[in-house]
């Protein structure tokens, strides 16, 4: 049958067989996270050509899963060859160099299970998952730190481990040393998912809740020096906001 293209988003495709999945009880594919990341992409870029953000300056990225799946398993660590593309992405993410300012630079990356199994060939296809969280990495002035937001508490710990060493030896391996690089990852305690497959969309919507906070005019961008009290901030309103979305639909299906 054919698997005809449904929409493309600033090159984000969807296709049949990607609508297909929310048709149905199964997980959102990578095409389907890299949609709605994109998407929050574009309203980052709306708040801030419309005057409609923070006043404070923010960087703030949205990376492709299939990017994540690139760095993880096509990139080999000590290999000459890939020298050259890890230092492409450290500058592409913002982690090239230590900087005295303190503009936040804010990545939020897709995690899937499947970033923890490191004998897995991204080349062979053979390398689906069956869950995804979201990864925070904030670099503020000469310090970067990680939040893991997982609607399945425990399930991608070692994934999102796997992927922060991955980034902690890129910004080693880039002379980024008198950077402060915080270990370990910051747990934040988020809403469980009520099924098993849900876990996309958690992912894309604590995203752009923290997106909407971020760029909030009333959002003190002190708390990105302080990770303790910006993890219980983020936990605190991404649970406030499903609870109050989870009352509104219970509400109307009465």
């Amino acid at each position: 049958m054919p698997n005809n293209l449904i929409l493309n988003y600033h090159d984000a495709c969807i296709y049949e067989s990607d609508l297909n999945l929310l048709l149905k009880n199964e997980w959102l594919n990578d095409a389907c996270i890299n949609y709605g990341m994109t998407r929050l992409s574009t309203c980052l870029e709306d708040k801030c050509t419309n005057g409609h953000g923070h006043d404070s300056p923010l960087i703030m990225k949205f990376l492709d899963p299939s990017v994540i799946s690139y760095f993880m398993f096509q990139l080999t660590p000590h290999d000459p060859d890939d020298i050259e593309e890890f230092s492409g992405l450290c500058l592409s993410w913002g982690f090239a160099e230590a900087s005295e300012t303190s503009i936040p630079t804010i990545l939020l990356l897709p995690i899937n299970d499947h970033h923890s199994q490191q004998g897995v060939s991204y080349k062979s296809g053979c390398y689906n998952g069956y869950h995804w969280s979201l990864m925070m990495v904030v670099k503020i002035q000469n310090r970067v730190y990680y939040l893991h937001f997982d609607s399945s508490p425990g399930y991608n710990c070692l994934a999102a481990e796997a992927v922060s060493r991955r980034i902690t030896y890129m910004i080693l391996q880039n002379g980024c040393g008198s950077m402060q690089l915080d270990q370990p990852i910051l747990e934040c305690k988020v809403p469980k998912q009520m099924n098993g497959y849900d876990c996309g969309i958690h992912v894309l919507i604590t995203a752009e809740i923290l997106l909407e906070e971020f760029t909030s005019k009333t959002f003190s961008h002190s708390l990105f020096h302080d990770p303790t009290r910006l993890n219980e901030y983020c936990g605190s309103h991404v649970s406030a906001f499903m609870s109050r979305q989870h009352s509104f639909y219970s509400s109307i299906s009465c």
